[in-house]
């Protein structure tokens, strides 16, 4: 196995296979979203992607580092969604904000509903893809804590957690098929609601 510009080439009696890493985890990335990581299976990431299974496990280790490729991707290309929420200068636009991008995110696509860091390990045994999924929801935890304390919020770990918990519950309702209208009415209930508990 040769690696070149996120390229992996791999050589099997025969002539070089490549697989483009970013490609790939995009691929992945979809399925993982749309399915959820525990319905989605070595052979259906192989067949979408046109490998064969060595090549997966050559570039990746595993499944669940698949995933944390997946992730990364998620969170390149979904996350500048937020910039406007993470460029607010009062604390109560940025929980606006963050509420209302997070309903308009999670509701965007037509198949891929909710958010891949919040839904996708749901109901998985692996540990090694529920530990990769937690690391990214403690990172997004510790992004809003850092910026509610930017913003002079006191209890800003306290309020982290009341907005994640409200992350989850828009994303699980997108996922679940409840229209945008509906996720914006509760997003804007839950700003007005947690600004109330800011100091």
């Amino acid at each position: 196995m040769k690696v070149k510009d996120n390229i992996v080439t791999t050589t099997k009696l025969g002539r070089p296979r490549s697989l483009d890493i970013k490609q790939a985890a995009t691929i992945a990335m979809n399925l993982f979203w749309e399915r959820g990581y525990e319905t989605v299976g070595i052979a259906d990431l192989t067949k979408a992607m046109s490998i064969k299974p060595p090549s997966l496990y050559a570039a990746f280790g595993n499944k669940a580092g698949l995933l944390e490729k997946a992730l990364e991707q998620y969170q390149s290309q979904e996350g500048k969604n937020f910039k406007p929420a993470f460029d607010a200068k009062t604390k109560e636009e940025f929980i606006k904000k963050l509420f209302s991008t997070a309903a308009n995110s999670y509701t965007k696509h037509k198949t891929l509903k909710g958010c891949l860091v919040l839904e996708g390990t749901r109901n998985t045994a692996d540990k090694t893809a529920l530990e990769i999924s937690t690391r990214f929801v403690l990172s997004t935890h510790e992004a809003i804590s850092e910026k509610l304390s930017q913003l002079n919020v006191e209890n800003n770990l306290t309020i982290a957690d009341l907005c994640i918990t409200v992350l989850f519950g828009l994303s699980a309702y997108a996922k679940a098929g409840i229209s945008r209208e509906r996720l914006q009415a509760v997003a804007h209930k839950m700003s007005e609601g947690i600004v109330i508990n800011i100091n």
